[in-house]
């Protein structure tokens, strides 16, 4: 018998199994080389997609610097970086005695008032002192002139070179004449005010205008506004005006920076002419002499003799005793609106004074003496 399994069939049948496993292998190995081309293919892709990723990167990295940069900038203009004295020239006028003293007396009274500032705010020296004044330099030099012993002119240039004192001693340091209108001043300071006070660069505004009533409302605004804290009262006077007192802001006072009282009660010349009467003139007839030399020369020349006649001083209207009994002598190292008890009239209009009273009392004799009108005396003049 014939065997079952012949040897070339399990040859036969172990080819076939082999050649089934290559093909396996085969497959596998294009699949896997498949695999491989996708994935670099995806490889690439992601390289290029990592590339581009950087190159934003980059670029936002960049621009973040830049606004951050920007940022600390804004941060700076709106940090807080200076300190404003805001003052009322009209009202917080400064000690006569500094204004007497010309440039130099500028230069003091700028000195003071920083010094005072600064030590009212301890730990602010980094920040800068911007020091507004305004006022009415006409009003304010007449004023000047009428309550020292100097002469008008020397007055006058007086307050002049204190002002250009004052403007030199520091380049924030600003005093503005804003000329005679009413309420110039008031206006100017309360746009100032409204302007640095909102302002974020403003750290505290030294306010010297507690003297008037009318900054009360402004300044209630700004309380309202949460502005409190940055509100400080520099006073002048030694009475705050009602209205501003009870705001119950924090207050700076520097002794010898300012007039203690008002002037108001001081009284011009020219303001007491404006107020009296004008005289009633009665024409003094002139000799036919004076007459007849007037026709030879002229109808214009009798016309200006007959029409303003000169007034001249009459010494039987008044003669003052020359010692005054009880008189005082003057304290000429204060002003005279400051002498105690006050100085009588009759010291002033006697003969025999200071070159000083001389003066005054030659001014007083060109104001017409409303006692004298009254009496129907208005033909002569102190």
């Amino acid at each position: 018998m014939p065997p079952d399994n012949p040897p070339g069939s399990q040859l036969l049948e172990m080819h076939h199994k082999m050649k089934g496993e290559i093909e396996k292998i085969i497959n596998s190995e294009n699949k896997s080389q498949e695999l491989l081309k996708e994935a670099k293919n995806d490889l690439s892709v992601s390289k290029r997609a990592y590339s581009s990723l950087e190159s934003e990167f980059l670029s936002l990295r960049t621009l973040k610097e830049e606004l951050e940069k920007q940022r600390d900038e804004l941060l700076g203009q709106v940090k807080p970086n200076r300190l404003v004295v805001l003052i009322d020239g009209d009202g917080a006028i400064f000690n006569l005695d500094l204004i007497a003293e010309g440039q130099n007396g500028g230069h003091k009274a700028a000195s003071k008032l920083s010094d005072a500032v600064m030590q009212h705010l301890p730990g602010r020296n980094s920040l800068q002192l911007w020091v507004y004044v305004f006022l009415n330099r006409r009003g304010l030099s007449d004023t000047f002139v009428r309550v020292s012993r100097l002469s008008a002119n020397i007055a006058r240039q007086k307050l002049d070179d204190f002002i250009v004192g004052f403007n030199q001693a520091a380049e924030r340091f600003i005093m503005v004449d804003v000329g005679n209108a009413k309420e110039a001043a008031d206006a100017k300071i309360k746009a100032v005010l409204e302007v640095e006070v909102r302002s974020p660069q403003t750290e505290c505004i030294v306010f010297g205008g507690c003297h008037d009533n009318g900054y009360a409302t402004a300044l209630r605004s700004f309380i309202t506004s949460g502005l409190k804290s940055k509100i400080i009262l520099l006073q002048s006077y030694d009475e705050i005006a009602s209205g501003i007192k009870t705001l119950d802001l924090p207050t700076l006072s520097i002794p010898g920076l300012f007039l203690p009282e008002k002037l108001n009660n001081l009284v011009s010349p020219q303001m007491v002419h404006s107020e009296l009467p004008t005289p009633q003139v009665t024409p003094v007839p002139l000799p036919s002499a004076t007459i007849g030399k007037n026709r030879q020369q002229g109808k214009s020349q009798v016309r200006a003799e007959t029409s303003t006649p000169e007034f001249t001083a009459n010494a039987s209207c008044y003669q003052p005793p020359e010692n005054p009994a009880g008189g005082r002598k003057v304290d000429y190292s204060l002003p005279l609106w400051q002498q105690k008890p006050p100085a009588c009239h009759l010291f002033y209009f006697s003969p025999g004074g200071s070159a000083e009273v001389d003066e005054l009392r030659a001014s007083a004799k060109k104001i017409p003496c409303s006692s004298m009108l009254k009496v129907r005396l208005s033909g002569y003049y102190w």
